[in-house]
Formats: C-alpha cells, structure tokens, sequence
C-alpha cells in the first residue's frame, strides 16, 4: 500500500498526550452552535435562493443581445469568382420584450418565493433542533 513494506520497523518520534479542555457547558454549547455547517449551509441556500427570485424577477425586463462575426475566406466572401482572400463582417442588436408568455413569468416567481420561504424555514427548523 502507498509503496511502503508492511514488514518495515517504524518508531514514533514523540508521544502523543491528552490534554483535557477545561470549559464551561454553556461556552461548549454556544461554539457548537456557532460552527455547525449545516447552519452556514442553510444560510448560504437563502442567499442562493434570495438571488434565483431576482433572476425570476429579471424576467420582465427587456433582453438586448449583440453580435459580431468577422470571416476571412477564398474565395472572396463578396465575389465568389475571385479566387482570392477577402473578409467580411457583420455586427448587430436585437432586443426582445417579452408581453405575454402565458403567466410562465408571475409563476416563476411565486414558486421562487416559496421556496425562499421554504429555506427560511428550514433554518429555524435546524436552529430550533440544536437547542432541543
């Protein structure tokens, strides 16, 4: 395993002790509390869902695009009788305004804000289990 013999002799440079920690339970209590991951995970799903219902949000808003293609080419891109190198290119906008698209968007954001509410529990929930 890992290239080291089974059979070889190995001595320990220091000793390992123990040594106990003196606190009260209250303090023990409150750091647990303070470093539980799932805490950090729960509030980091209610920034994570805070940002999805503004992005579901978003949705009303107009959506501009742009583009751009620049193409070298033989023959020509202009004159394909030309047995040359040519270049062309192109470049434009588009907008789109989205006015009705069957409730998809009010939808959305009813199911984002209830999920946001759903994580906001969940973290009470979690919080709350930890005292018990």
């Amino acid at each position: 395993v890992m290239g080291v013999s089974q059979d070889s002799d190995f001595t320990l440079s220091t000793e390992l002790t123990y040594v106990p920690l003196k606190m009260a339970l209250e303090q023990a209590v409150e750091a647990a509390y303070r470093n539980r991951p799932d805490l950090f995970g729960r509030q980091f799903d209610i920034k994570l869902q805070k940002e999805l219902l503004t992005i579901a949000r978003s949705r009303y808003w107009p959506t501009i695009s742009g583009y751009y293609d620049n193409t070298w080419s033989k023959p020509d891109p202009h004159s394909s009788t030309k047995i040359e190198w040519g270049k062309a290119w192109q470049a434009g906008l588009a907008a789109t305004f989205p006015i009705f698209d069957g409730f998809a968007r009010e939808g959305e954001i009813i199911a984002q804000k209830a999920r946001l509410k759903q994580t906001q529990i969940d973290l009470i929930d979690a919080t709350l289990s930890f005292r018990v």
